[in-house]
């Protein structure tokens, strides 16, 4: 009927409950209620109203929900930041620094990172936004700035913030590398060292740093204008005033990523004092054949006594060699050797270095090698002609003839016969064995090569059938003694010699027994001399047989009889003739030299361990009056 009216029936327990007639007294359609909560309530609050027309009343309840005051500060959200490493994953807490009074804010994405992934953590607390988290990964291979938005909602507030990430790329150690370095300088000098040199900076971002400085100087990074270039740099050290020996700095290269360090070694050498080393000019005198030690210091001068001493140029005719005198670290004994060549004289010279590690010095030693007087050598093969009384020498080089000298002598006509060569008076040259075929007196000419020298008379033997038949050493004393045979007798000795002069007679026995050994002259065996055949150290007795031409020796030990030997047959023809032995080839036997006094031919037996090695034609000399001794 559109006459109700509306009344308050309960009012509100935590408010109050007025009707609002809407300034129509009469009019009950446009009725509200204005309901006001109690100061400071929210929750949940009801009433009960009335509506009535007279004949019919009706109740109904109202309730209504007191929401509390919002308050902004009760929820904030703050923005962070995270650092990273390409390629890893971070846990954010991103509620750190955030607010939420009543506890009951949630975490989520709003807007996911660009370059990688962000997820919220509960922790397993799924109810319990407390302990949650973010966890960031960055896309594979990603470095650099990325970010993500989050919200924070407790239902009535709702709050953002973003999280700015830094993904720094990943540490290549080998992308920054300090070697170690050295240098050197000189005393009171600075120098530049590029210690970049054998570095490695792949970014090309490095900076250098000196570290630990020099103990005895100071180094200082010079950017060489380019502050921003690291190319380009370099240390230089400077040492101190009057320092030297060893000094070093360390430094460091950084690219902010990683930071290396290396050391720099620097040897400081002292000042050069060009006067604490001089090697002065020297000159020697030698002569021929003849080494000379040259004491080339002692006109040199070495303050710090530490040089060496070595030859630079070697000499042209010789050699130069340095004798370090037994100490061979210490200079101040040393002496230069110098030694011509064989049968050179004339100037030479030779260079040297003295050096002491800062200064080096050289010099010249001028030589003068005078020649000597030429010694002889000796003589290996005398000849004498029967005829006209002349004398030849000669010398031999091997089996060839390499000189062929006359003998320029005192007259030695007959009845004195050469009967034989050897050395008598120990001067390492061969002397001639002469006997007088009338008085038996046995004289020497003592020789220097070719050359006669002086005379010298030993013992007489008056009995003329005791013949000279051989020099050799038979007591192995080192001196030339004298075989005889007898030719009448048989009988066989030896003078035992001291120099030229006889020391004992002895006859030749055979071993064991002791009895004289005979070998009766019945024309087919000859004694034709003595020597070495063995290479014992005893001289042997040479024998020829003038029917079967066959060769045999005694082999001696001393002057006793061993055993007989046969070392091969001449010709039959009997042209051939045994001279004597001496050692040709060097090779320590005896070897046997023979003449064809038909045909002037000589050849030589070389003789070894085996006996006969070989036949060797030598020179020839024509004319049957020439006759040889060895």
């Amino acid at each position: 009927d559109g006459n109700g009216t509306v009344t308050i029936l309960n009012d509100a327990s935590n408010g109050t409950a007025v009707v609002d007639d809407n300034g129509t007294a009469e009019d009950s359609t446009d009725d509200s209620v204005i309901y006001t909560p109690d100061d400071g309530f929210s929750g949940a609050d009801s009433f009960t109203y009335e509506l009535s027309n007279g004949l019919i009343t009706k109740t109904a309840t109202v309730d209504i929900d007191v929401a509390a005051a919002v308050d902004e500060n009760s929820l904030i959200a703050v923005n962070d930041t995270a650092t990273t490493e390409e390629n890893t994953a971070v846990t954010i807490d991103v509620l750190e620094n955030d607010t939420d009074i009543d506890g009951n804010g949630t975490v989520t994405i709003l807007n996911d990172a660009s370059n990688g992934t962000a997820v919220v953590d509960d922790n397993g607390t799924a109810e319990d936004s407390t302990d949650d988290s973010v966890i960031y990964t960055p896309d594979d291979g990603f470095s650099g700035a990325d970010s993500f938005t989050y919200e924070l909602s407790n239902g009535l507030i709702t709050k953002t913030a973003t999280v700015d990430i830094d993904v720094a790329a990943a540490v290549d150690e080998n992308s920054l590398i300090a070697v170690n370095d050295t240098a050197t300088t000189e005393e009171n000098t600075a120098v530049t060292i590029d210690v970049l040199e054998n570095d490695t900076d792949i970014d090309g971002n490095g900076t250098v740093t000196i570290l630990n400085d020099a103990s005895n100087g100071t180094a200082v990074v010079d950017d060489n204008g380019t502050a921003g270039d690291l190319t380009d740099d370099f240390v230089i050290y400077t040492p101190d005033d009057g320092f030297s020996g060893a000094d070093s700095f360390t430094y460091e290269l950084s690219n902010g990523l990683i930071t290396k360090t290396a050391t720099v070694d620097i040897d400081v050498a002292a000042a050069v004092d060009e006067n604490s080393l001089i090697a002065v000019d020297d000159t020697a005198t030698t002569e021929e054949n003849a080494a000379v030690t040259i004491d080339v210091l002692a006109n040199d001068t070495d303050i710090n006594g530490n040089s060496t001493l070595t030859i630079v140029n070697s000499p042209s005719n010789g050699t130069a060699v340095v004798d370090d005198n037994g100490t061979a670290g210490d200079l101040t004994d040393d002496s230069v050797i110098y030694t011509p060549n064989n049968g050179f004289n004339g100037s030479d010279s030779l260079t040297y270095e003295l050096n002491n590690g800062l200064t080096t010095k050289t010099a010249t030693v001028d030589i003068n090698v005078t020649p000597v007087e030429d010694v002889a050598s000796s003589a290996d093969i005398f000849w004498r002609n029967s005829q006209i009384g002349s004398n030849l020498a000669w010398i031999m080089n091997g089996t060839e003839l390499d000189q062929s000298n006359p003998i320029q002598a005192e007259s030695a006509d007959s009845p004195w016969e050469m009967r034989g060569a050897g050395d008598f008076d120990g001067d390492g040259q061969k002397d001639i064995l002469w006997r007088n075929t009338n008085t038996g007196d046995v004289n020497f000419w003592l020789m220097e090569g070719s050359q006669f020298k002086s005379t010298a008379s030993s013992s007489q033997v008056s009995d003329l059938n005791w013949e000279i038949r051989g020099t050799g050493d038979f007591d192995s004393d080192g001196e030339e003694d004298i075989l005889w045979r007898n030719t009448n007798t048989g009988e066989n000795g030896v003078w035992l010699m001291n120099g030229t002069q006889l020391d004992q007679g002895i006859f030749i026995t055979r071993q064991n027994n002791g009895e004289n050994l005979l070998v009766a002259e019945d024309g087919l065996w000859q004694m034709q001399g003595a020597g070495d055949l063995d290479n014992d150290g005893d001289a042997d007795i040479l024998w020829r047989n003038t029917q079967n031409q066959d060769v045999y020796y005694w082999r001696m030990e001393g002057t006793e009889y061993v055993e007989s030997v046969l070392i091969a047959s001449l010709p039959i023809s009997g042209e051939w003739e045994i001279r004597g032995t001496m050692d040709f080839d060097g090779n320590g036997f005896d070897d046997v030299l023979l003449r064809n006094g038909t045909t002037g031919q000589n050849e030589i037996w070389r003789m070894n361990e085996t006996g006969l090695q070989e036949a060797v034609a030598t020179e020839s000399l024509t004319g049957q009056t020439w006759q040889s001794y060895v």
